[in-house]
């Protein structure tokens, strides 16, 4: 006789669900532990500091993060020789089909037919028609509460019972991948409206050009972008995107596989775009958005091995929001920090760096003042220096115009705009265009890099040049070479 397995008391713990959930958006310390790349929360440290402890293996009780581990749920789908994966018989041309995987069929599909008992769901690709939560059970009571926690994390969406209106309370993988990509038609829209204002104010001739690959890894990496401390808590970027995109950036570090598969090196997409035309090209870029992100849905749900890698960490398996509303704001801002930089650049802008000071020693250093406007913008009386200092770094950076055009706004002015317009965060600005110097890919224009070790790299989504100093190279040489060295040292 299978085992029918339902969630108990379903209504009544949606509204304990909903409450939790909400509590936990706004703390900290459900973040995993950050990663080089996001080096701070925005979160709140919260008030709630005793956790109830969770019967993992009971049916009825709320996921819970900490279940993966205390489950063994790794060890359960690959562990060599007693792994669902080793374990689980191919289907020959005499089998039934009930107990055994079809030769092509993804790992993620046949296992939700041995657990249901039924051939139905495809969470594969980005389509949550053909994904939804369905709790029912059909195995050994010995391991029905594994199998709970590995559907759950494949799921693209809980019963209707717990569904909200602003946002899915899902926080599985087919979710999370379909939500990202529904919440990027808004920043694509998003986007595009600041292409004219950018065109008018920094580069009036159109003398930047982007390439389209460029322009869709802006769109993609912005949910990324905004879990960085330079852009967290920046006008325009929205909290439960900081935190979601914690999530992300953890999940692509164990498991840098995914990462690839979304933004491949070499692509078709090679295509010149003026800025001009960036705003028609938004408008026709759905379809590629579509398909990078598939392409890592893909990949966690076909490779076993790498869903292990990209949901170990419990990121998916527990009580707090890994899905996006559709209206999240901020996962523009990679692309318009990518726009106005390269602008920057190409209409002579460029900042000089100075090195490990306090604000206070700063601004006495530089005989500036700081304004009541909080932007960190530091403007010397009487002179046309404006300084932007850092709290993230320590660094300050004097930004100014080097080129013959009349009628530039003064670098004061355009800082104010860069903020109050939303283009960028100043600290993404000038202190990724820094760190991208400094790390040698200065020369290359995309906004993105994955290391050697899987660490995510988005320091140059800020393309603005960088000038050290003449007399002496003030980062660490690479080569032999310095990557930082004086912009006009004749």
């Amino acid at each position: 006789m299978p085992l029918i397995l339902a969630l108990r008391y379903q209504n009544l713990r949606c509204n304990f669900f909903r409450l939790g959930g909400f509590l936990r958006l706004l703390s900290c310390s459900y973040l995993l532990p950050t990663l080089r790349s996001v080096l701070a929360s925005p979160i709140p440290e919260t008030t709630l500091q005793n956790r109830y402890t969770v019967d993992c293996t009971d049916l009825a009780a709320d996921f819970d993060y900490t279940c993966w581990a205390t489950l063994g749920l790794s060890d359960y789908l690959i562990s060599p020789e007693t792994g669902w994966m080793y374990t689980t018989p191919n289907c020959t041309e005499d089998s039934s089909g009930a107990n055994c995987c079809k030769p092509d069929e993804p790992w993620s599909t046949c296992y939700l037919h041995l657990a249901h008992g039924v051939a139905g769901d495809d969470c594969s690709e980005i389509n949550p028609q053909s994904c939804t939560y369905d709790a029912t059970l059909d195995v050994d009571p010995k391991i029905a509460a594994q199998v709970r926690y590995v559907m759950r994390n494949i799921y693209s969406t809980l019963p209707q019972t717990c569904q909200m209106d602003i946002t899915d309370l899902s926080k599985d993988v087919n979710n999370f991948f379909t939500t990202w990509w529904e919440a990027l038609q808004f920043a694509t829209a998003q986007a595009s409206t600041i292409v004219g204002s950018v065109i008018g104010e920094l580069d009036p001739v159109q003398k930047s050009h982007f390439t389209l690959y460029n322009i869709l890894i802006g769109l993609t990496v912005g949910l990324c972008f905004v879990a960085m401390p330079e852009v967290a808590g920046a006008v325009g970027a929205s909290l439960i995107a900081s935190q979601v995109g914690a999530h992300l950036v953890i999940a692509l570090q164990e498991a840098p596989m995914v990462a690839r598969a979304i933004w491949p090196k070499g692509t078709e997409d090679s295509q010149l775009v003026q800025i001009g035309d960036v705003k028609d090209e938004l408008g026709n870029v759905n379809r590629n958005l579509s398909s990078l992100l598939n392409a890592g849905l893909e990949t966690v749900m076909k490779d076993l091995p790498t869903f292990v890698s990209f949901v170990q960490d419990g990121h998916f398996s527990g009580d707090q929001y890994i899905s996006l509303p559709k209206t999240t704001a901020g996962l523009d801002m990679a692309l318009k920090t990518f726009i106005v930089s390269t602008a920057m650049t190409k209409n002579d802008w460029r900042a000089t760096p100075m090195l490990y000071m306090t604000r206070g020693d700063f601004a006495s250093a530089k005989g500036c003042a700081f304004g009541p406007e909080n932007y960190d913008i530091c403007t010397q009386e009487g002179g046309p220096a404006s300084y932007f200092y850092s709290n993230t770094t320590g660094n300050g950076y004097l930004l100014s115009n080097g080129g013959e055009a009349q009628n530039v706004k003064s670098p004061r002015d355009l800082m104010f705009d860069i903020v109050n317009n939303q283009w960028s965060s100043l600290g993404a600005l000038f202190d990724g265009a820094f760190n991208c110097t400094s790390s040698g890919n200065a020369a290359s224009d995309q906004p993105f890099h994955i290391k050697f070790d899987g660490t995510i790299d988005l320091s140059c989504v800020s393309q603005l040049q960088m000038c050290g100093y003449c007399e002496a190279c003030i980062v660490p040489l690479i080569n032999g070479t310095c990557p930082m060295p004086g912009c006009y040292c004749d």
